[in-house]
């Protein structure tokens, strides 16, 4: 199933189109599956299937990637003392020791480990933060 699903993402919006096809295929025959007041459960279970995996890969596949996190960043003197001379306000990655021009890290790409420094008491806080 891996295999199938990495050769559809390989496709792009192809594979989109093409999964979202077989599932409307798919959902077509099982409205038109009915057999004496039976139906049969297989189309519309490849339509389902078929019709979220279609949306998948209109997202690109987003939601299947792991967030590769880097590990924490080493404090040295010299950074404190570049974070205490910062203008104020600004935005801080204690996670990747970085400053931020929103308040989400460009390197980690996390909102978590980003402190918002706006005045003395955040600064202190950062610096708690960061010397550990």
């Amino acid at each position: 199933m891996t295999d199938l699903i990495d050769w559809l993402m390989g496709l792009g919006y192809r594979g989109a189109a093409l999964c979202l096809g077989v599932s409307g295929l798919s959902l077509a025959g099982f409205l038109g599956s009915w057999n004496n007041g039976v139906f049969l459960a297989l189309p519309l279970g490849i339509a389902v299937l078929f019709g979220l995996l279609g949306l998948l890969l209109l997202s690109k596949g987003n939601s299947l990637k792991r967030v590769k996190i880097p590990p924490p960043s080493t404090y040295t003197a010299a950074l404190g003392a570049r974070v205490r001379a910062y203008p104020q306000p600004f935005h801080f990655c204690t996670r990747c020791l970085v400053f931020c021009e929103y308040a989400a890290c460009e390197s980690c790409d996390r909102t978590l480990d980003v402190l918002s420094v706006r005045d003395e008491r955040d600064l202190n806080t950062l610096m708690a933060a960061i010397e550990v």
